[in-house]
């Protein structure tokens, strides 16, 4: 960590606290966020997913986008609030597997099955090929290559609770679970399905179905600890106790997708899934539907409609995929839809807490995402296009009025003057004002500075009156002293003191 971010972290921290708790300072920038940041890939092709990395706090700081051939890892605070790229992957085809598109991505837990000793972090990528590859983020290179399903991937999810466990979906409705950390294949079922998830602690998978079904099944899974004969870098493989699992209906308390199609449509397919902690789950179709229950309690939460979605047109299979995202607490829920609007939920109260319309950039929000501090909101749009909409931090008080002064007197002595008010801790009722968040605030701040600015001038020149008689009066001591001495000299060369001083 740098000394920019260390810097940024603690204005951050502050004015956390400043608004009580971490809860209210984000609903508070959520209601602040402006597009500052508009980023274009170089392949200028639709970006297919977007996915911050919410299963170690330690790298969440990281998000990952898929489009054309290429897969790109990005830190969100490099050097403080910038945006950079940390590993850019293309897809080209090898010896091993075809390359070509990526469609889809996920992360993987890598703590405690990683060989690095200060971490990693696994990016799973995949598309219309049907093989998966596991890029380390450290080594910045590919470092597993699934092999299995045979046509394309659409899913990919992994487990924060089970190292190395990652769950893949094909078009097909072929579900395979995978051990990232060995290369190895741990179960293999066939179903219907068009969405995955896997809970966080690794007890069972979720998969949405057409018809607004979802379907639980139960894992249990182990990894054997290491025996005393094997080497160093042989990593136990992950295994799956037990019969293979079944397929169970999930019973969503208020059966929130009934009703609104035939249940062959593609419109009711349960096209995204997200667990959240507490017991908590969301669940969008592809028409819009979007419900939030407590799976644990067996009690509804929330149930919404995303706007901007068209059935008749999702039911003839038009129109892209829109993900949902969650922020690692489970407080939020981001998902934007055809049209490019990009909507926020509170995940507890149901309700919307921020809309940002499209804005000169056209196109489906194909995955909206939250960072985990609720400063940033970023979006994927139109070919190859990242948005990032921003909570414009303001500078502390004292940085601003030194930097009023500066500019309203334009010499380092009216800067000093605003120093040594904010010493003394002495606030004007006018400037307390003037600091409040509203964005005309820089004219008037502008306009109140003038008056201080002259004061300070005024303060100056009258110190520098005070001084300029100090000096004078004591030039005209010392005159006369000279003049008497002047005088008993020339006396003493025959001349007289009144003709010697005329």
């Amino acid at each position: 960590m740098n000394l920019v971010q260390t810097q940024l972290l603690r204005e951050v921290a502050t004015e956390v606290r400043s608004h009580g708790g971490p809860a209210p300072f984000k609903a508070h920038a959520l209601k602040h966020l402006e597009l500052r940041t508009v980023l274009k890939e170089s392949h200028c092709s639709p970006v297919f997913d977007l996915v911050f990395n919410t299963l170690s706090p330690e790298h969440a700081n990281l998000f990952a986008t898929v489009g054309k051939d290429q897969a790109t890892v990005y830190d969100d605070e490099h050097m403080g609030d910038h945006l950079s790229t940390v590993v850019h992957y293309v897809n080209n085809p090898d010896e091993h597997h075809k390359g070509g598109d990526l469609t889809c991505c996920g992360w993987v837990q890598a703590e405690g099955v990683n060989s690095h000793e200060l971490g990693d972090a696994w990016l799973a990528v995949s598309g219309p090929e049907g093989a998966i590859q596991v890029i380390s983020v450290v080594e910045a290179q590919v470092t597993q290559l699934l092999t299995g399903h045979t046509c394309e991937v659409v899913e990919l999810r992994g487990c924060l609770g089970v190292p190395g466990l990652l769950a893949s979906l094909a078009v097909d409705g072929g579900l395979r679970l995978w051990d990232a950390a060995t290369g190895s294949c741990v179960a293999e079922l066939t179903t219907d399905a068009v969405s995955a998830e896997l809970h966080p602690d690794g007890s069972c998978l979720y998969t949405g179905h057409r018809g607004g079904r979802i379907c639980r099944w139960a894992l249990d899974l182990v990894r054997p600890s290491p025996s005393a004969s094997a080497s160093p870098s042989e990593q136990p493989r992950l295994e799956l106790r037990g019969a293979p699992p079944t397929p169970e209906p999930l019973a969503i308390p208020g059966d929130p997708f009934s009703g609104a199609a035939s249940s062959s449509s593609f419109a009711s397919a349960v096209d995204c899934i997200r667990c959240m902690p507490a017991g908590r789950m969301v669940a969008k179709c592809s028409d819009g539907r979007m419900a939030i229950w407590d799976a644990a309690a067996g009690q509804p939460v929330a149930s919404l409609r995303v706007p901007g979605t068209h059935p008749a047109a999702v039911a003839r299979g038009e129109g892209a995929r829109c993900r949902i995202s969650v922020t690692r607490d489970g407080s939020t829920v981001s998902v934007g839809n055809y049209s490019g609007d990009l909507y926020v939920y509170d995940a507890v109260a149901g309700t919307r807490v921020a809309h940002h319309a499209p804005y000169k950039v056209g196109g489906p929000a194909r995955a909206v995402a939250l960072s985990e501090d609720g400063r940033h909101l970023l979006a994927i749009r139109g070919n190859g296009y990242i948005l990032r909409y921003e909570y414009i931090r303001k500078p502390p008080k004292s940085r601003r009025r030194r930097r009023k002064g500066a500019e309203a007197g334009g010499e380092g002595g009216v800067a000093a003057a605003g120093e040594e008010g904010d010493d003394d801790g002495s606030e004007s009722e006018s400037g307390s004002e003037e600091d409040s968040d509203s964005e005309d605030e820089g004219s008037s701040r502008e306009t109140s500075a003038e008056p201080d600015g002259e004061g300070a001038a005024a303060g100056k020149r009258a110190r520098a009156e005070d001084g300029a008689a100090g000096e004078g009066s004591a030039e005209a001591g010392e005159g006369a002293e000279g003049a008497e001495r002047r005088v008993r000299v020339r006396a003493e060369d025959g001349q007289e003191g009144p003709a010697a001083l005329g």
